[in-house]
């Protein structure tokens, strides 16, 4: 179900307890990364544009918390890395799903929003 939240503390707020403190981590690691980009509401979701161009989003899923990058070009770079996260995370086109809260590793991630910050103006 898609959240009718129009601000991302509600959004975070209305997920379960167990998910919260990973939401807020990724929420602050996206602040604190993405300085010069736009945090909203897009979708339903927490959402970081820059130059109004939609680049990550974040969404507390029913069965997973999911990370969407700005375009199908990262999976297949980030191939070998994800499939080393083990096999409770999945993949879509431009998605990271993440089953369990306890299981996202926020430091390859960190390193993914750093070389969106790099490329952004390519991408």
């Amino acid at each position: 179900m898609q959240s009718q939240t129009t601000n991302v503390s509600d959004y975070i707020a209305e997920a379960s307890t167990e998910r919260q403190p990973a939401l807020q981590i990724l929420r602050e690691m996206c602040q604190k990364t993405l300085q010069n980009f736009e945090e909203k509401i897009m979708y339903g979701m927490p959402s970081y544009t820059k130059n109004d161009m939609l680049q990550v989003s974040f969404a507390n899923q029913k069965n997973y918390i999911t990370v969407y990058l700005p375009n199908d070009t990262f999976i297949p770079k980030y191939q070998k890395n994800i499939k080393n996260l083990g096999k409770t995370v999945s993949t879509g086109k431009t998605c990271i799903k993440f089953s369990k809260p306890e299981i996202i590793d926020f430091l390859f991630l960190q390193e993914i929003l750093q070389e969106i910050i790099e490329n952004v103006d390519n991408l």
